[in-house]
């Protein structure tokens, strides 16, 4: 049967790997272009980088198409990543009936 896998930089923060990185206070979306122990250079992929981010500051991306579990009304659901909302750092998710849900915050969205 088939099980899914999701990328290794989703699993963790690895260099190469798509993250979402705090720049003066929104979330933008970046690949880890070195990381030194507990600091991280972020490339922002328009020619500049951010070095020296701790890690509070940067954490995974789940990209477009991810399948994650979602909380909503006290309990985790199945969804599926439809787009990251760069500045609050939210994602919208698919339900599995179809519905949409904008505005679901990171802590709230894990892989299944």
């Amino acid at each position: 049967p088939f099980v899914y896998e999701p990328p290794r930089s989703v699993r963790r923060l690895v260099v190469g790997g798509d993250v979402a990185a705090n720049f003066n206070g929104s979330w933008h979306k970046g690949q880890v272009a070195a990381a030194d122990g507990e600091l991280y250079d972020v490339d922002w992929g328009d020619g500049t980088m951010t070095k020296g981010l701790l890690p509070n500051e940067i954490r995974p991306l789940y990209p477009e198409g991810t399948e994650v579990q979602a909380f909503y009304r006290d309990d985790w659901w199945d969804a599926i990543v439809i787009d990251f909302l760069e500045g609050d750092g939210t994602y919208s998710v698919e339900w599995e009936d179809g519905t949409v849900t904008h505005g679901v915050v990171h802590s709230d969205v894990r892989l299944r």
